[in-house]
């Protein structure tokens, strides 16, 4: 049989087959039409029935098809999802990433409407008790490059701390984000790289302008500018939320923040000093090696980098990806895109949901991992071999 068919259907992992699944997907997406009238309608006033979510999931192209292979349920992840606006697309994500064995905490923005926070907690019901929604009366009103990012991510990691659950790492996303990996592709990822926090880090081009003087903690150590975007360990989930010197770190970026009077885009300083500190912060994970390293958690397009951003649409120097962007986005080992609009080429989007789709159709036909995943880069990656 050949590879790329399953059942005399066609899997469309590799760039050749996104012309046919462009073509498929240009009609306008049915979830979009059926959620739009959920938001505005208020048709979600009560529990979900059971025609109400069979809708919700017979309209994404991302099914039930998945299987729970031994190795995913010995190993499962936790996610949480940062979301203010585009109630679709923050479906369509969960649906994508959804398995049983996994956790996932969702943070509302506090400025999102009350029919938009009504909506995302009846459709959350609806995939199962593994879903938690962080209460109203906790959740934050983020403003980008504010310590509010930070505290809105914290939150949910207490969330998932106090689940019940025993998720062995933790990804945290926004829903303006997609997967690269499958569920499966992520869990073998993780357990090649082998305990490590996966967490960038520069020194060189650190921005002393957010490094927080002396004066304001006792703390003795060097302050990194990383990235948000993180995949760590539930020991380093722990640390940030109940040691003290995590505690005294973050206290110091607050009130420096407070006194400069502006943002100092704290979560792009916390992670990285508590990884890249290992004496001071001796996390298990943390990384050993030399502190100038980038990590496989986001395949993201900077306006100073090399990479063409096919869309020619740029927010805040990170380009919004597009149809153009597909053959960089299917040939990437990194864990999740970052970042889409839905009013920047919406069909770049349908065509990667499918494309996520096709390999786990694979996975479950064949019992295998797609032939396109590519171990060797995460098991050679310094931090599976260079971490506590």
């Amino acid at each position: 049989m050949n590879p790329n068919t399953l059942g005399g259907k066609i899997l469309c992992p590799l760039v050749g087959c996104l012309l046919i699944v462009m073509i498929f997907f240009l009609t306008i997406h049915p979830l979009v039409v059926f959620l739009s009238f959920v938001y505005q309608s208020g048709a979600f006033q009560h529990e979900p029935s059971t025609n109400q979510c069979q809708n919700i999931f017979s309209l994404t192209p991302i099914t039930t098809y998945y299987r729970v292979q031994p190795e995913e349920a010995d190993f499962p992840l936790a996610f949480n999802i940062l979301v203010f606006t585009d109630l679709e697309r923050a479906v369509r994500l969960l649906r994508a990433i959804y398995r049983p064995q996994n956790s996932y905490c969702i943070h509302v923005d506090k400025k999102s409407t009350k029919e938009y926070v009504r909506t995302l907690k009846i459709a959350a019901t609806c995939f199962g008790n593994n879903v938690f929604l962080v209460p109203d009366s906790e959740r934050r009103d983020v403003r980008w490059g504010e310590i509010s990012i930070l505290e809105a991510e914290l939150i949910c990691f207490k969330v998932l701390m106090k689940s019940g659950r025993n998720w062995k790492y933790l990804i945290n996303l926004t829903g303006q984000e997609f997967p690269l990996r499958t569920n499966w592709e992520l869990v073998v990822a993780l357990k090649a790289l082998n305990g490590s926090n996966l967490v960038a880090a520069t020194y060189k081009r650190r921005n002393m302008w957010r490094v927080p003087p002396p004066k304001y903690s006792d703390l003795k150590v060097t302050y990194y500018k990383g990235s948000v975007h993180v995949a760590v360990r539930r020991e380093f989930v722990n640390f940030t939320l109940y040691d003290q010197r995590a505690i005294k770190l973050l206290k110091a970026l607050r009130d420096y923040e407070r006194d400069k009077g502006h943002r100092i885009i704290t979560d792009e300083t916390y992670f990285a000093t508590l990884n890249h500190n290992p004496v001071i912060f001796p996390i298990p994970g943390a990384f050993l090696g030399e502190h100038e390293v980038g990590t496989v958690t986001r395949a993201k397009i900077w306006q100073d980098g090399r990479t063409t951003c096919g869309s020619k649409v740029w927010i805040r120097t990170v380009c919004m990806f597009g149809i153009a962007d597909l053959p960089f986005l299917i040939k990437s080992e990194k864990f999740f895109a970052n970042k889409f609009r839905v009013h920047v080429e919406p069909e770049a989007y349908d065509i990667l949901e499918q494309w996520i789709e096709s390999k786990v159709r694979y996975e479950a036909e064949r019992g295998h991992l797609h032939p396109s995943f590519n171990l060797s880069v995460y098991a050679k990656n310094e931090f599976a071999w260079n971490h506590m």
